[in-house]
């Protein structure tokens, strides 16, 4: 079984919630939510891609 990489998770986001899905914005404050961003490295940056909710 290959290792699962390890994927660094930040409690406080740091991009627009206008760049997430809708649902992403109706979730309450104060409710843990896990949230898979995918993208791509250009330069210095990270241009995301999509973002999906693990429900």
């Amino acid at each position: 079984m290959p290792p699962k990489r390890k994927v660094e998770e930040q409690v406080q986001p740091t991009i627009p919630l206008s760049a997430l899905p809708s649902e992403v914005r109706l979730l309450k404050d104060d409710m843990p939510i896990r949230l898979y961003v995918f993208g791509k490295k250009q330069g210095d940056q990270f241009i995301i891609t999509s973002a999906e909710l693990d429900r």
